[in-house]
Order: structure tokens, then sequence, then C-alpha cells
């Protein structure tokens, strides 16, 4: 339970036992640099053997790109049941000269916890005695052991983590749940909302503890200089002005697995992973000011599925008539292919999951093979050489696939997002105001500061009169926010433009919901 597979230079995958830094099977062969992987199921490579989707199920073999043992990281077997570490996880870049390493886990928090007797280690040092009497460690203690027997070796750490914490998985759950039921918008529903909307300074403080701990697993490598890069998350279903099914039918359940009211889609992709990109946005902020020395670079992953979300138009089930090839891989099957894998909201138990045979319910949302090797591509772009290891924003850069037979994609460098030097303060918002309002929900929207560079982050805070204001939380580059209540009455709304560490003043809206 403390292994993990590793991807060799030579394109040869080998295990590695962390259980101590003194083992010699902690050991990697060889000299080459390391490339290592933490976090939860959006790095792990949860979906990665589904290179599309279909809708009637005994058709997965025109999707199948991997194998029933595609998660079978060690071996012939998971070295932690459901991690889910499959072959084409972004981190192996197959980058000339590297090693890479998946230390994530389908499920993972940023604190390491048990889910029915299966073991979810969280991106800490904390160890855990099973019942079978295994000590078992958290994934950051794994790194510490990788490091420490592999001393000077570690050159990249990507990082995903926080999405869990925000019970991003039981957000979607329920929003499923109401659609089918054909009950009342879960974007309505404020014990769904608040677990967004009323956690963002919670969960930052839990992220940026998570990056120190990654910084301190590592530590100074020996003198050798490297990168912790940590990512955001994409947008994995269309909203309602991208989804390919015009009306609120059955046919999202039944053809597209993308079953979910347009209210919700809205504020899930407008408001929810905006807060939730904007909190691990703002824990690297935070964790570059308490760690000065490191370096930690941003992958910001929220754009990069745009065009191929789950429902998108344009996008199409293979074993659709609509479909341009019917099978994942005849030439052109990446171009309207989804990347991310259908809802599929019912299934049989077996052991700790659903399973609707051969998928599994887990992989739903997630980004599969073609998604996953989206990323590699932009992963390749910010490492380089590795000796200049850059962050950026990872986009879809035309259709058809690159030399190494991977989405088209391209980096747009974080620096130039960053402001000039000497730039100073920007502008205050424009036309802030309200949009539209519903019984209990109220969507506010403004345009960008005339000074807006392309770097301009925005951020707001909420109170009702007289009380006090909640603390800034960031919404990423959205110029929108979907705010949801189940109090009825006056509201005031602040929102600001941020470039940098620097925010400019806010401009304030007041706003009734009834």
């Amino acid at each position: 339970m403390n292994s993990a597979g590793y991807l060799g230079p030579d394109g040869k995958r080998g295990v590695v036992n962390l259980k101590d830094a003194t083992n010699k099977a902690a050991e990697i062969p060889g000299k080459s640099p390391l490339i290592v992987s933490l976090g939860d199921s959006y790095i792990s490579g949860e979906a990665g053997r589904w290179a599309g989707n279909v809708m009637i199920q005994t058709d997965f073999w025109r999707t199948n790109a991997g194998t029933s043992s595609a998660y079978d990281d060690v071996g012939k077997d998971e070295a932690i049941r459901d991690c889910h570490r499959s072959f084409e996880a972004e981190v192996n870049i197959r980058a000339s000269g590297t090693t890479s390493v998946n230390l994530a886990c389908s499920g993972a928090e940023t604190a390491s916890y048990a889910s029915k007797n299966v073991w979810k280690p969280g991106v800490d040092f904390e160890p855990r005695v099973t019942p079978d009497g295994v000590t078992v460690y958290g994934q950051a203690q794994l790194l510490r052991n990788l490091a420490k027997a592999n001393s000077g070796r570690i050159s990249m750490v990507l990082l995903s983590i926080g999405g869990n914490d925000f019970s991003f998985g039981t957000i979607v759950g329920k929003c499923v749940e109401a659609f089918i039921a054909g009950a009342s918008h879960c974007s309505d529903d404020p014990s769904v909302t608040g677990l967004v909307q009323n956690t963002v300074p919670a969960n930052q403080a839990k992220i940026a503890a998570a990056i120190g701990r990654v910084i301190d697993a590592v530590g100074d490598n020996a003198g050798e200089p490297w990168t912790l890069m940590v990512q955001d998350y994409p947008s994995p279903v269309a909203d309602s002005k991208n989804i390919r099914y015009p009306k609120e039918s059955y046919a999202r359940w039944s053809g597209g697995g993308c079953p979910m009211y347009n209210a919700d889609l809205d504020w899930a992709n407008g408001t929810a992973l905006r807060l939730i990109d904007g909190a691990v946005r703002g824990a690297v902020s935070d964790a570059r000011a308490a760690h000065p020395k490191a370096k930690i670079e941003m992958l910001e992953l929220k754009d990069a599925l745009n065009g191929h979300r789950l429902c998108e138009i344009n996008t199409y089930p293979m074993d659709s008539q609509d479909s341009p090839v019917g099978s994942w891989d005849l030439t052109g099957a990446v171009n309207n292919a989804e990347w991310v894998q259908s809802i599929r909201a019912l299934g049989q138990a077996i052991n700790s999951e659903l399973v609707i045979w051969p998928f599994r319910t887990q992989e739903s949302l997630h980004p599969n093979y073609w998604g996953q090797r989206a990323y590699q591509s932009c992963i390749l772009q910010a490492y380089g050489n590795g000796k200049s290891v850059r962050g950026g924003a990872c986009l879809l850069a035309g259709p058809g696939l690159d030399a190494q037979k991977r989405p088209n994609m391209k980096l747009i460098a974080e620096a130039s997002l960053a402001p000039a030097p000497g730039s100073g303060k920007p502008g205050k918002v424009r036309d802030l105001g309200l949009d539209k309002k519903t019984s209990n929900k109220a969507v506010i929207r403004w345009r960008q500061p005339k000074d807006a560079q392309s770097g301009t982050l925005y951020a707001y805070q909420l109170r009702r009169p007289k009380s006090t204001w909640s603390g800034w939380a960031s919404i990423g580059r959205s110029r929108a926010l979907h705010l949801a209540t189940s109090r009825p009455g006056r509201y005031q709304v602040k929102v600001a433009a941020q470039v940098g560490d620097m925010r400019g003043n806010a401009r304030q809206v007041t706003f009734r919901v009834n």
C-alpha cells in the first residue's frame, strides 16, 4: 500500500516501495530526473481508460483505449484500491530522460482518511495502521521518502488538491439527483451551494497548508532546484449556452450522460468552479508568501477542455449517428470526441464502488484518455528542459493530434498574464449590477476595467446590510457571479479587479431576493 508505479526514460514501467527512505526498494534505478504527481482524481488518472463516450453500454469497445487492468499501477494490481492511477495519467509526459512517479489517489482530500475501509492518502504525513497491521502513510510522507531515497533527483512535483474538500462530487451528485427526480434546482438549495460559498476561506487555508507540506517533504532536494506546479480544476461539462441538448429533456440523461438543469450547469461553471479555482489560486499566493525561496508555479486548466466538455455542441458519443467516426482509434476521432467521461448515476455495488460494467461511477466527469493526454501536452511545454519550468494557462490550439499523438494544445505562459512592471493597481470594474434574479438566486455581472490586462482576476465580498463583510473570495477571470441564498432580503456585494497581489478599489451593488 506504500508502493507506486513509475515510468522510466526507456518507456518501461516499474514499482517503487516507499514504506521508508532507507529501503532499497525506494530507489529508482538510474539517475534520471523525477517528475512526481500528488493529489486527487483529477491528476491520478481517473477515467484514463476511455477515449470518449458511448450511449449504449455494450458499445464500450468504441472508446476502450485501455484494458480492464488500466488502473493496475503495481504489476497486476493497484497499490491502493480505487486510487485509479492510470497509465495515461498526466504525469506520464514521457519527457526525454525523465522518470515519472504517480502518488495521487482518486478521492483524496488535503488530509488522509479511510472510506469504507479503503485508505485515501491525503497530502500529509499521516500514518495509519490497517486492520492487517500494515502502516500506511499520506502522500507527503511517500514523497519525502522518495526524495530521500533518490537524493537530488526531484525535478518537478505536480499537485491537484482541494476539490474533494469542497465536496465537489457530492454537489454534482445532488444536481444529478434533482434532474432525474424532477425536483428543484440544486443551485436553489443552500445545503448544496453552501458547500462552496460558505467554505472558501477554510478550504483555501487547507490547500495552502498542503502546498507547504509538499515543500517540506522535498526540502532543499540535495541542493538541486525543483519546481512545484499547482493546478486548478477544469470545467468538465458544458454550460447552458453550449450544451448540445437545447431542451432540458430526458435525452440529457439517456443520450448524453449529463442529467443537469441549465441553471445548475451555469451555477456549477459560473460560481462553484470559479470559487474552487479561486481558492486554489489564493492558496498558491499564500504559499508563495510563506515560502519565498520555493519555486511555485500555477497551471491553469479551467478552460483546457472547452470545446470537448461533456455534452458540448459539436461533440458526440462514439456510437451516435452524428459522430463522424465510430471508434476512438480512427483518424480524426479526437476532433469530435468528448474529453470528459459521462455521468453514470446508477450502478451495482462491487466492493467499495458503483460499477456499470465495464464503467465505474467514480469515473464520471473526469478527463478521459484525450483530456489527460491534452494535459500532458501542456505539462511538457511547461517543463521544457527542466531548467526553466514555467506555469501558464493550458488551452486548445486546434484540431488533430501533435507529433506525440496528443491533442494540439498551447501553454500561454503565466509571465504573459502578469502585470507590467510599475503598472500599479487595476482600475474599478464597470457597469456592476444585477443581471437577473429568481426567488432565492441572483446573477451579478460587470465589465472589466478600462485598463484591464490579460492577467486580471476578480474577487468579491458579500454581506447583509449592517452585518460584517465576508472575506474576499477569488472568482478567477469570470465576470459573472451566481449567488444563492435561503434567506430573503437585501444583500450587498463588492467586486474588485485584481492583478497579482494588487487589488483595485471595489464597486458595490445592493439587491434584494424575495
